[in-house]
């Protein structure tokens, strides 16, 4: 499934405009959204720990929550807390950069008065490995070695798509919890 995912995500990404300078330009980007209910599922108000219920049925865990979530102390099992959460991706070609495969991960936190939030970026190198023209067919390479072959039904950006060439796959993730207080 993974790899049916990677060759739709590079078709879609070669269907947009190809980038002629060195910099990486961004084909194409596209995100969603959503905002849901979970239960709280037990609390840990010393180590100031908490598990939520997600209403597919995921359990998820916060560990050290941030003393700067003031509120805390005032979620109890069984509250309906608001989940919030964002992925987006985002594919860049980079001309002449092949040869350097290789994924970079980073991860934050944001955290304010009434919740705290996780934030996960990471973006995949992959190399261009063949585009023939004739067949409307790029072939891309990832870090971890599997080569896929995408149709390129757009011929202006598959005539600037060429071998050595890398295509970037940028994603981020973000999910924040914080609690339904009036005040």
């Amino acid at each position: 499934m993974r790899k049916s995912m990677m060759a739709a995500i590079f078709a879609g990404a070669l269907f947009s405009v190809a980038a002629q300078a060195a910099e990486p330009e961004v084909l194409v980007t596209q995100g969603v959204r959503n905002q849901v209910q979970a239960v709280v599922q037990s609390i840990d108000l010393v180590n100031r720990d908490m598990t939520v219920k997600m209403p597919d049925g995921e359990v998820i865990d916060f560990r050290a929550v941030d003393n700067r979530v003031t509120h805390f102390e005032n979620v109890k099992v069984n509250d309906k807390i608001n989940v919030a959460g964002s992925e987006s991706v985002s594919i860049a070609l980079s001309k002449g950069t092949a040869g350097l495969r290789r994924v970079i991960t980073s991860e934050g936190k944001d955290v304010t008065a009434d919740g705290v939030g996780v934030l996960k970026t990471r973006a995949t190198y992959n190399d261009l490995v063949s585009v023939d023209r004739e067949k409307k067919l790029a072939k891309v390479k990832s870090p971890d070695g599997v080569v896929i072959e995408v149709s390129v039904p757009n011929d202006e950006v598959l005539s600037k798509a060429a071998t050595g060439d890398q295509v970037i796959v940028y994603s981020r993730a973000t999910l924040t919890v914080w609690g339904n207080y009036t005040y």
